[in-house]
C-alpha cells in the first residue's frame, strides 16, 4: 500500500518567536473533522497564525490513524525513519511548538 501523507500546516506569518503561555492557543487540526483521510489540511491553515507555545491537537479514533513529526525531507520522501520523536496513536495527541520554524516557516507532519 503507497504512502499517504498530509501537508499539515504551513506557517503564514510568525509575529513572534515568544509567546507567554497564557496567550497560547489550541488548535484541533482539521477542526470537527479531525484528523482524517480526504481532508485538505492546507486550506485549513490557511490563515491561521502559529507561535511557539501553541498546540496542535490531532483528534481521530484510536488504531486507524498516527502522528509522526518529521521534517521536510522526510515528508518529501514519505519516511519516518528520520522521525523527529515517537509516533504518536492516542487518538488524542498534542505537538506544543517549542520552536519557530526554520527556513520557509513550513513544517511537516504526516
Amino acid at each position: 500500500m503507497g504512502c499517504v501523507h498530509f501537508f499539515i500546516f504551513t506557517l503564514i506569518a510568525i509575529s513572534s518567536a515568544f509567546v507567554a503561555p497564557a496567550l497560547a492557543k489550541e488548535f484541533i487540526v482539521g477542526d470537527e473533522s479531525g484528523w482524517t483521510l480526504n481532508f485538505d489540511y492546507q486550506s485549513w491553515a490557511m490563515g491561521k497564525e502559529f507561535h511557539v507555545g501553541d498546540k496542535l491537537i490531532f483528534k481521530y479514533k484510536q488504531g486507524y490513524h498516527n502522528v509522526f513529526r518529521v521534517d521536510g525531507v522526510g515528508f518529501k520522501q514519505c519516511s519516518t525513519t528520520a522521525s523527529l520523536g515517537a509516533v504518536l496513536a492516542s487518538g488524542n495527541d498534542i505537538i506544543t511548538l517549542t520552536t519557530p520554524p526554520e527556513g520557509s516557516g513550513t513544517m511537516w507532519s504526516w
